[in-house]
């Protein structure tokens, strides 16, 4: 039997984000209050963790790779 995968409430809310693309997403986040961090490839990021960001990595094309909290 599988244990099903943890969702950690804090933030859980990502996945209300899931299929959006990564202009709409930042969009919602704004009109949600979220502070966003962009990542492109190569990017160095902090490593400072906000649960309520909204981190939208971008492939090397900048398109949506992921979206992750943090």
């Amino acid at each position: 039997m599988t244990e099903p995968a943890f969702r950690d409430p804090n933030t859980a809310w990502v996945a209300d984000y899931q299929g959006l693309s990564a202009d709409a997403a930042r969009q919602r986040a704004a009109d949600d209050g979220r502070p966003v961090r962009i990542v492109h490839p190569g990017d160095m990021v902090t490593m400072d963790y906000v649960p309520s960001r909204l981190n939208i990595c971008l492939d090397d094309d900048g398109g949506l790779d992921r979206l992750t909290a943090g």
